[in-house]
């Protein structure tokens, strides 16, 4: 016989900020749930939490790529750079892109994906760390193995 396990529903994950992979952002219809009737996008990623298979997690936002929309903080996110006004990417052009997410729990418990943020910069213009300067003999070897 089949045994069911009653569990809160969604993610098995703590609050935090946790290292992310997006896997895709898809178009959905509406639900009966839907504010507003519209479609919207659905961002799926997958979140290093140190278990061997991660956590996937689900996000919502809308369609708008406006200067303070959700979905235009998250793009820019994920790409790691800020959008031109004007220009225009593709769904395509924003997989597979590593970020962090920050994941909170509502007031009924349920894990939901907060905030997307980009990755640290990497300072491509470090120079080349020197040698430290040989230490001067003191003529004191006390201590010293020859």
């Amino acid at each position: 016989m089949a045994e069911l396990t009653a569990t809160q529903g969604g993610a098995d994950i703590e609050n935090g900020t946790y290292p992310a992979t997006l896997l895709g952002i898809s178009v959905e219809a509406p639900t009966a749930k839907s504010p507003n009737q519209k479609e919207w996008l659905k961002w799926l990623f997958v979140i290093d939490d140190a278990s061997p298979e991660g956590v996937e997690m689900t996000a919502p936002s809308s369609m708008r790529l406006t200067a303070k929309s959700k979905t235009r903080a998250w793009v820019e996110a994920v790409l790691g750079r800020q959008l031109a006004n004007g220009e225009t990417i593709t769904l395509e052009d924003i997989k597979a892109l590593d970020c962090f997410v920050l994941v909170t729990h509502d007031e009924t418990g349920f894990a939901r994906i907060e905030t997307v943020m980009p990755l640290p910069k990497r300072n491509t213009h470090k120079g080349v760390l020197k040698p430290a300067p040989p230490v001067p003999p003191d003529g004191d070897d006390a201590g010293v193995a020859v």
